[in-house]
């Protein structure tokens, strides 16, 4: 597959889609189909154990096309932005759910729609300096339509998610580590080391068992606890019938590390 506003690559078990669409890197039309369709390859290869998005600079994903929607102004934007936000938010959910670890590398600012993809992602590494982060569109009048209502309060709790998105405030790396939005903070000209040397090592662990426990925490925060426990059962019965499973309790005993195949 070529892609026009991406480059897709895999090492080492660690698959990296860099979202290439200068100036700012906006979500278009044409980007967010390309995402999807990153996503699905990433997702289907099971050469890939663990995910990285990041994206060349100065902006990770500078937020949805502003031109595009001036371009649409009037009676064909409000069908228009539905229709493309659906789409977004449905790419979005896909790297939520996709069964690997998935890793934001936040190397540029990420302001709306780059900030919803960072939040999407299971982690988010992200570059000190000058860069930001956060969700502004309500300086523009607007909402955050690609899952960040949801997602954000749900990362850094209510209050403090309700004061940025009333405000459209960015907040540097080091604002973002405290309050719980990224994980980690690293140097620019270490953050892909740092990022993909993670990555690396999730990789090579039990990536089955990753993903129905990435599946089983996502489930339990959209119902109550006695139903999560439920899920949990049944999702350690797979990995208990697994072929990783068994090699886990093999390894152990025996006394050696083990092979995780991630089946």
């Amino acid at each position: 597959m070529e892609y026009r506003f991406l480059k897709y690559r895999v090492e080492q078990g660690v698959g990296v889609v860099t979202i290439d669409r200068p100036p700012a890197n906006a979500l278009n039309s044409d980007l967010v189909e390309e995402l999807h369709t990153a996503i699905d390859a990433l997702t289907d290869d099971d050469a890939v154990r663990a995910a990285v998005f990041t994206a060349e600079g100065p902006f990770f994903v500078g937020g949805a096309d502003i031109k595009m929607m001036q371009a649409l102004k009037g009676k064909d934007l409000p069908p228009f932005i539905e229709g493309y936000t659906v789409h977004l938010q449905r790419a979005y959910n896909k790297i939520e759910a996709m069964p690997k670890p998935v890793i934001a590398a936040i190397n540029g600012y990420a302001a709306g729609g780059g900030c919803e993809l960072a939040l999407a992602c299971d982690m988010r590494f992200m570059a000190k300096g000058k860069l930001k982060i956060g969700l502004p569109e309500v300086k523009l009048g607007l909402l955050p339509g690609g899952g960040g209502l949801q997602r954000m309060p749900r990362l850094i709790g209510k209050s403090k998610a309700m004061e940025l998105l009333f405000t459209g405030e960015l907040v540097d790396a080091e604002t973002a580590l405290d309050i719980g939005l990224v994980h980690r903070i690293v140097e620019p000209e270490r953050l892909m080391e740092e990022t993909l040397r993670f990555a690396e090592k999730l990789a090579g662990q039990a990536t089955l068992a990753i993903g129905i426990i990435k599946q089983c925490v996502n489930y339990g925060l959209n119902t109550n606890v006695k139903a999560g426990l439920a899920f949990d059962i049944d999702a350690q019965d797979i990995l208990f019938k697994s072929q990783d499973g068994m090699e886990g309790i093999e390894a152990f005993v025996q006394k050696r590390p083990p092979n995780f195949a991630g089946k």
